[in-house]
């Protein structure tokens, strides 16, 4: 993958990490195929299945919400689940950005 796409990348998880913390799961419209939201609930799911999500991709670490199973919540409602821990600086790994690249790009 080359800088330019890296650097491209990373930009997304920053905009995807700033939408998501301390906010409700208010569904926005990035592009056709790409939404982004704050932490969901059950039904903020259930609703995002029912409207034809199909994956969902998840950039918190299980430890932001240790009461919330959402790869169950996710995989009950019939879509495809993907957790990709970035806590902070220290999460932008090589290896986070090139498996976002490649799931954004499915």
């Amino acid at each position: 993958m080359n800088p330019k796409r890296i650097a491209a990348l990373v930009s997304v998880v920053f905009l995807l990490s700033s939408i998501a913390i301390g906010q409700a799961a208010e569904l926005r419209h990035i592009s056709d195929d790409f939404y982004v939201a704050g932490q969901p609930t059950a039904e903020d799911i259930a609703q995002f299945a029912n409207s034809g999500g199909l994956n969902v991709i998840n950039l918190r670490p299980p430890s932001e919400t240790p009461d919330f199973n959402e790869a169950a919540v996710v995989t009950e409602a019939g879509m495809a689940y993907y957790n990709i821990p970035v806590a902070g600086a220290a999460g932008l790994t090589h290896e986070n950005v090139e498996l976002l690249d490649r799931l954004l790009a499915k």
